[in-house]
């Protein structure tokens, strides 16, 4: 098991590790707030695909139709914060490290 943030999804607890570097490369754009979809579904989803990318280091037969059944939008936007810290992509303080 891969150490992360404890999440509860369900009813159930789950560890949610950081991004393993290649899906960070793949979704980097999206994380960095570089690349945003215009429309707020496309949002939703991209989210979910990321949040899906990295439970599946702990939980590999996990499926994305299975884990959109858990999410909504304030659960969404908390696990992506959860993720972030996670993957050391944002310190304590809320700053993205090397940003001033």
């Amino acid at each position: 098991m891969i150490k992360g943030a404890k999440i509860s999804l369900g009813g159930q607890e789950w560890i949610l590790p950081p991004l393993n570097l290649e899906d960070l490369e793949k979704y980097w754009g999206f994380i960095s707030g570089k690349e945003q979809p215009t429309e707020p579904m496309e949002i939703f989803l991209i989210t979910a695909e990321v949040i899906h990318a990295a439970l599946k280091r702990n939980y590999p037969d996990i499926t994305l139709i299975e884990l959109k059944k858990h999410f909504d939008i304030p659960t969404l936007k908390q696990l992506l914060a959860d993720l972030q810290k996670a993957s050391g992509l944002v310190d304590i303080s809320g700053e993205t490290p090397g940003e001033t």
